[in-house]
């Protein structure tokens, strides 16, 4: 079985090679400050579905851009 997860290695070097801070990313994303949107781009927490698509248009990229698959074994 794949899962996707979140590249937030790709999110976050994607965000600084726009110039963006953490805290101009977060108002994109309706999100109320830099520090709640650092503890997604750390992976404390997961991205919601309904922000991808705000992500996606912020860091102009595609879906495939930032999941990164991986093999799920029990």
């Amino acid at each position: 079985m794949t899962q996707n997860i979140v590249n937030v290695n790709y999110i976050a070097a994607r965000r600084k090679e726009l110039g963006l801070t953490q805290e101009e990313l977060a108002k994109k994303l309706g999100m109320n400050s830099a520090p709640a949107y650092n503890k997604y781009e750390k992976g404390t927490y997961q991205f919601n579905a309904n922000v991808i698509p705000a992500l996606l248009n912020a860091l102009q990229c595609g879906i495939d851009d930032i999941f990164l698959p991986y093999e799920l074994t029990k």
